[in-house]
């Protein structure tokens, strides 16, 4: 069977085989950032329209702005954190092969990878003292910076030793329910 190399246009000819020139394969990023950037730019004039409102509270309306700007704030800075089993036991095993409900999670194992803007508090005392685990803080950063590594020790954790349990073989940790 022959084969032929595609044919260059002659200069000053188009392509026709091309789709539209290639785009380089970070234009979509190229896309979303300049989306991001106006939505900045819109949300500094986002509120004067509020304040320029003659029927509205200009005091209720700062009120909001600061509220609004608060939680934002809150949501800069990400944790990726692990929850470590406190002491060997059974533990909820969220997405387990056939169907197995609980685990042996031992002392000092992985029990659950996640992310988070609000730290320890992420759980309550009780929900900790139920699943006898303590909350690690491994990384701090952006949301993406964090979720890529969460998601990268989620999908890790099956090469780790303590993947092999009693009960199965696991390819997350007990306490990961869905793919992320």
């Amino acid at each position: 069977m022959k084969t032929t190399a595609p044919v260059k246009p002659e200069k000053g000819q188009s392509d026709e085989t091309s789709d539209e020139r290639k785009r380089p394969p970070y234009f979509p990023a190229m896309l979303l950032l300049a989306g991001l950037i106006a939505i900045l730019f819109a949300s500094s004039d986002f509120w004067k329209r509020f304040y320029d409102d003659p029927s509205l509270d200009n005091a209720e309306v700062e009120a909001a702005r600061k509220e609004a700007e608060e939680i934002a704030k809150r949501h800069e800075a990400w944790v990726q954190y692990v929850l470590v089993a406190d002491y060997t036991a059974k533990r909820p095993c969220l997405r387990c092969p056939f169907g197995i409900p609980a685990v042996t999670v031992k002392t000092g194992e992985i029990y659950r990878y996640g992310i988070t803007t609000q730290g320890e508090s992420r759980y309550t005392e009780s929900q900790y003292i139920q699943l006898g685990v303590t909350y690690l803080e491994e990384f701090r950063g952006s949301y993406s910076e964090c979720k890529k590594m969460e998601v990268n020790k989620i999908l890790a954790y099956r090469f780790l030793p303590q993947s092999n349990k009693l009960e199965a073989k696991l390819i997350r940790p007990p306490g990961n329910a869905n793919k992320n």
